[in-house]
């Protein structure tokens, strides 16, 4: 069976990029069946070296959520004749002829059009209704002609059946996980001194993050703990430089510092040193960071909100995040217990163990198998 992975995130940022890139690892470790054909953009294509010799790479220099992936990439994936082509998104060009399975990763801009959407784009009104219309069609064309739908959570599983109930029957939870990340790269650099007392966030700033909370939460403890420092790392895009700009107009430039898009070995010194990560969403499909955290020995507070809860269970110091003093009494309680922080610490290193890449590619390749069979099926 020959695979074809829509890979132009290869090696991208937290979230879409990670989960391809991890998937796309384990599978060459594990599966010894199939055949595989990774799509990469320009920008990292030299990024992936196949390990495996069932593996190969083909150059798909389309942009992603770009008209481009309508009319130029079903071809591109058309030419090498795969039996099942994976989109890790929603993103499927509509046009392409194949079988295929996608992976839904959350359902943010369906159940939060103005908020997730609106709120959070640099377009024209009228330029971000044509777009938002377009994805509205992209996800149902997507939902109605994958053979199988991928999902991380089962939270998003209960949410996308809410949208499309017919949907149900295809739904597959694999869950994603968390690798110890690499520390072959140079340590932070010297000068970058937090402080022992500080906490973190990671990611990107769109509105439903929630940030503009976490720093009024911080605000708060700084009145009792006037160490308390809040490191923030992201990729630099409108939405970080929006809230660079928020940091300086409120006056919290001496408590909430900065730091862009950081290295792999500054985001494990961060796990490692951080009295907490700190992740006040409003929205999500899965929990990444917090599995992370998990394996890096990092206590975490997050929102009360049902993947949180499902990923996290009793391992997590949980709040209720539209109120900055929750936030801001679980940031003080974790500097003052000690006890409480080494329990955390230990039973998230137990449910770390629930999440593995190893187990996500094994279900991955079962998910793969069960789609060609019934299109076989369908066929005889």
């Amino acid at each position: 069976m020959k695979i074809g992975i829509d890979a132009r995130l290869y090696g991208q940022g937290l979230g879409l990029g990670r989960y391809v890139s991890k998937l796309i690892e384990h599978l060459e470790l594990h599966d010894d069946t199939n055949t595989y054909t990774i799509f990469l953009r320009k920008a990292n294509y030299d990024l992936y070296t196949p390990r495996n010799t069932r593996f190969k790479k083909v150059c798909a220099d389309v942009p992603w959520y770009s008209l481009k992936e309508q009319w130029l990439l079903p071809w591109i994936f058309f030419k090498e004749r795969c039996d099942l082509l994976h989109v890790p998104h929603f993103n499927v060009p509509v046009l392409y002829p194949g079988a295929l399975i996608i992976t839904i990763h959350d359902v943010i801009l369906l159940k939060h059009r103005l908020s997730a959407t609106s709120a959070a784009s640099t377009r024209h009104p009228v330029s971000h209704w044509l777009k938002y219309m377009g994805f509205r069609v992209v996800v149902r064309i997507a939902i109605a002609r994958a053979s199988r739908i991928i999902v991380v959570s089962q939270s998003v599983a209960h949410d996308l059946s809410a949208f499309f109930p017919s949907c149900k029957r295809k739904l597959r939870i694999v869950r994603e996980a968390a690798d110890a990340i690499s520390h072959s790269q140079p340590l932070v650099d010297p000068s970058f001194d937090p402080g022992k007392q500080f906490f973190f966030t990671a990611g990107n700033a769109y509105p439903h993050k929630n940030i503009s909370t976490l720093l009024e939460a911080v605000r708060l403890a700084s009145r009792q703990i006037p160490e308390i420092r809040l490191i923030l790392c992201g990729q630099e895009d409108f939405f970080q430089k929006r809230l660079i700009q928020e940091i300086n107009d409120r006056g919290y430039a001496s408590i909430a510092h900065h730091v862009g898009c950081v290295s792999d070995a500054v985001l494990r010194w961060l796990y490692e040193h951080a009295v907490a990560i700190v992740l006040p969403s409003l929205e999500e499909g899965f929990g990444l960071q917090i599995v992370e955290a998990f394996v890096h020995s990092c206590p975490v507070i997050a929102s009360r909100i049902p993947p949180y809860e499902e990923i996290g269970g009793d391992a997590v110091c949980f709040v209720d995040a539209r109120k900055a003093f929750e936030i801001a009494g679980a940031m003080q309680e974790l500097l003052r217990d000690n006890e409480r922080r080494c329990a955390m610490i230990q039973r998230g290193t137990v449910r770390a163990g629930m999440f593995s890449w190893n187990a996500a590619a094994h279900a991955t390749v079962l998910v793969y198998a069960e789609s060609i069979y019934e299109a076989k099926e369908t066929i005889v």
